[in-house]
């Protein structure tokens, strides 16, 4: 029984791993993965966690939010790939940092 879901998890680590994710502009994004394999996902780089809000947050001190990439070459599922700076081109300083209010969250690009 082990066996079988070991290899279970094999096949769903190949089926994920040969999903192409994008940036807005439409380049591929190197060394990101999705974060779900049911259709359209967001994605985040391999040394990031994927957040359930669609934004990713590094492993590592500074914990810094960031916009990942998206399964979907042009962006047109907003849905699940949020328009979070969605004008800004793909850049690694590219940070978001949160202003929030007692009743409003407010996320600036930087």
């Amino acid at each position: 029984m082990w066996l079988y879901h070991l290899l279970l998890i094999a096949l769903l680590e190949r089926l994920v791993a040969g999903t192409t994710c994008y940036f807005p502009e439409g380049n591929v994004a190197e060394d990101y993965t999705p974060c779900s394999d049911n259709g359209v996902s967001f994605c985040c780089n391999k040394d990031s966690i994927c957040l359930s809000n669609g934004l990713c947050t590094s492993m590592h001190q500074p914990y810094v939010l960031g916009r990942g990439a998206c399964t979907s070459q042009s962006w047109n599922d907003t849905s699940v790939c949020d328009d979070v700076c969605h004008g800004s081109t793909w850049d690694p300083s590219l940070l978001l940092y949160l202003a929030s209010t007692s009743s409003t969250v407010l996320l600036q690009c930087d």
